[in-house]
């Protein structure tokens, strides 16, 4: 059974009323603090604002608009170096959220400027203290049999859509070498297959021994 809980904002630091989108439904519009600050609620639904700013913005869950809202949130946090948390369950992915994941593995995102990272962190309901165990352990057995991709992304955190991929373990980070000039007084090894019905394959492989790429 489902069972309120208190509130995450105190009322003592509600400033004044909060102003609703449905009263009934308790859907707010915005509510300002005592410290001077604004929360201010959107629907994905919705069109993003334009021409104001922000220093933190929170995406909840996945949405077919959400790269239009993510590439308007980011605007608006420019100007004051703010931050974006995005979370959400990976069940029904899209790419933009997954895109996040790779661009967090990047190499080079640790040396970045804090405002410029992209950091992934994965939650797990194991790990949560809050839970009963038996409740737990019993969704655990009933979506791994009548919902496997469900199970993958709630209980293992993973990307259910990778179960459909020929190549899920394919990374971006990994297993791409960035465009380069090739200087043809190296050595280049061709192997090629040419097939009797079907298209030829090509192997290229280009060895400099000054180089770390191959």
């Amino acid at each position: 059974e489902w069972e309120p809980g208190p509130a995450l904002i105190p009322k003592r630091m509600v400033a004044g009323n909060v102003s609703w989108e449905d009263v009934k439904e308790e859907i707010p519009t915005s509510v300002r603090l005592t410290n001077g600050w604004t929360i201010y609620f959107f629907s994905f639904e919705s069109e993003p604002p334009r021409g104001v700013f922000w220093h933190l913005a929170w995406l909840d869950e996945e949405h077919p608009r959400a790269k239009v809202w993510l590439s308007e949130v980011r605007a608006r946090l420019m100007s004051v170096k703010g931050y974006l948390i995005w979370s959400a369950t990976p069940e029904s992915a899209t790419a933009t959220f997954y895109g996040l994941q790779s661009r967090a593995n990047r190499p080079d995102m640790k040396d970045k400027v804090p405002y410029k990272q992209t950091k992934f962190f994965q939650i797990f309901s194991k790990d949560n203290p809050y839970l009963d165990l038996e409740s737990r352990e019993a969704l655990e057995e009933r979506l791994t049999e009548d919902d496997p991709d469900a199970a993958v992304a709630k209980i293992e955190g993973d990307w259910a859509f990778k179960k459909y991929l020929v190549y899920p373990e394919f990374d971006d980070n990994k297993h791409i070498i960035e465009p380069f000039d090739v200087d043809w007084k190296d050595t280049v090894y061709i192997v090629l297959d040419p097939s009797n019905t079907r298209a030829a394959i090509m192997f290229c492989v280009l060895v400099n021994p000054e180089s770390p790429n191959f």
